[in-house]
């Protein structure tokens, strides 16, 4: 992992402030919650017209920061994964070229397309999701539950089970896909190989 960090050099501005961004976006989301609690319990029963169109011009603020504040964490985690997979693709394609005839008859010319290609863009989109939900779907999900017992603390068992629940799928489908993943990439190589060797016979 120390090795293929290095790539971020160059981008770490970005690769903090798309998380930060994204920090702040999940918790303008979580005030929503107490803001509409606030305006059901206290403001329309006591029927202050004054605070009502404050409250909802609050949260009409709220939308229109969190519309700026996801797409500058959209630019700077796609900048980051972009800058990243630019490096990184210029140095596999120097390792590759350093390669003796043998190792690449090994390897296959089409596996070291695939690696070029579809890998290094499959990375380039991990990190750019990495990036964006790294700090907000924790927050979004712990956040949820701290705002659920603040508003109601029977409901915060039933999204203790989601997230329990939430959990489980997840794991699941990783165990799942990963076999998946090697069976599609070998399909891809195999896909490669066919369309490289049709082109040199035409």
């Amino acid at each position: 992992m120390r090795e293929l960090s290095r790539y971020f050099k160059g981008y770490l501005k970005e690769t903090i402030l798309g998380p930060l961004f994204k920090l702040f976006e999940a918790s303008l989301e979580l005030l929503v919650p107490i803001i509409i609690a606030r305006i059901v319990d206290t403001i329309i029963p006591s029927e202050n017209k004054g605070s009502l169109v404050l409250m909802i011009g609050l949260l009409f603020l709220f939308a229109i920061i969190g519309v700026i504040v996801a797409l500058t964490a959209q630019y700077f985690s796609s900048k980051a994964a972009v800058g990243y997979t630019r490096q990184l693709t210029k140095d596999l394609f120097k390792k590759i070229m350093g390669l003796s005839k043998e190792d690449r008859d090994k390897l296959t010319t089409s596996s070291l397309v695939t690696r070029l290609t579809s890998d290094t863009y499959q990375i380039q989109t991990g990190i750019n999701q990495f990036l964006r939900l790294f700090l907000r779907a924790p927050i979004i999900v712990f956040g949820a539950i701290i705002m659920a017992f603040n508003i109601s603390p029977k409901m915060t068992l039933d999204f203790l089970v989601m997230v329990v629940i939430l959990f489980a799928v997840v794991f699941a489908m990783s165990h799942l896909l990963n076999p998946i993943y090697a069976k599609i990439r070998q399909a891809t190589d195999k896909i490669v190989n066919m369309t490289r060797q049709q082109l040199e016979g035409v």
